[in-house]
């Protein structure tokens, strides 16, 4: 029971420290001085990482104590995997289409810059969705060893 919750508590002190220190995580991986600064300056930072780290775990929740609590059979690391794809379609197609609609609004023209966040924020999906797997899987009925069992 111990190692459970320390997992859950790794896992979010993470996640709030990436949504904390998001627009220096974001700079450390990808800067172009212009579109950079037009990022911070509006505060898209913070709400990218907020979508990263709500649709991950938010997904990761209805893997884990909706779907393979009402499917028993959806339990499976295939599963798991189709949730994690749905996940990383999701997540970065919110972000670019969100980051799209503010530079469209604005008359910038940072398609090539949104794209290359987008390819970040796919990366950073996969990352937080893994770490919430790992944070809540261990309180699930049907799927407590997805993907790997111990």
């Amino acid at each position: 029971m111990k190692h459970r919750l320390i997992w859950l508590i790794a896992g979010l002190a993470v996640s709030i420290l990436f949504v904390v220190f998001a627009s220096q995580i974001f700079e450390f991986l990808y800067y172009e001085e212009t579109f950079s600064n037009w990022m911070y300056e509006q505060g898209l930072y913070l709400q990218l990482a907020l979508f990263i780290v709500l649709i991950s775990w938010g997904m990761a929740l209805i893997f884990y104590y909706g779907l393979s609590k009402l499917f028993v059979t959806f339990s499976r690391w295939y599963h798991w995997l189709i949730m994690l794809i749905v996940t990383l379609l999701l997540a970065p197609g919110v972000s670019v289409y969100y980051l799209h609609g503010e530079y469209v609004e604005q008359s910038y023209d940072y398609w090539i810059q949104c794209q290359s966040i987008g390819n970040i924020s796919l990366a950073l999906t996969a990352l937080f969705f893994i770490i919430a797997s790992f944070s809540m899987r261990w309180w699930s009925q049907n799927a407590a060893y997805t993907p790997i069992p111990q």
